[in-house]
């Protein structure tokens, strides 16, 4: 941080992002990204330092369209007779 700017702020200028960013923001971000691409909801609720699970889910209820569609997706599965 020789010129004043923290790792956050050279990332924000680099992606021309020009609005506030709190530290909030970063961890939801990540835990979206994180769930997105199929990390446990429960190990994502670890890393984040919540207490339960429940929380990251309160946290986080919209999650994202994808993991809705995922879930939706593997419905059928669960009727189908074996």
């Amino acid at each position: 941080m020789a010129d004043g700017l923290s790792d956050i702020q050279k990332a924000k200028r680099r992606a021309k992002i020009t609005r506030r960013i709190k530290m909030c923001d970063l961890r939801h971000a990540i835990a979206t990204k994180l769930l997105d691409n199929g990390a446990d909801l429960k190990h994502v609720s670890v890393l984040q330092g919540r207490r339960s699970v429940q929380q990251t889910v309160d946290t986080c209820q919209h999650f994202s369209q994808s993991l809705s569609e995922e879930a939706v997706g593997k419905l059928p599965s669960v009727f189908e007779e074996e």
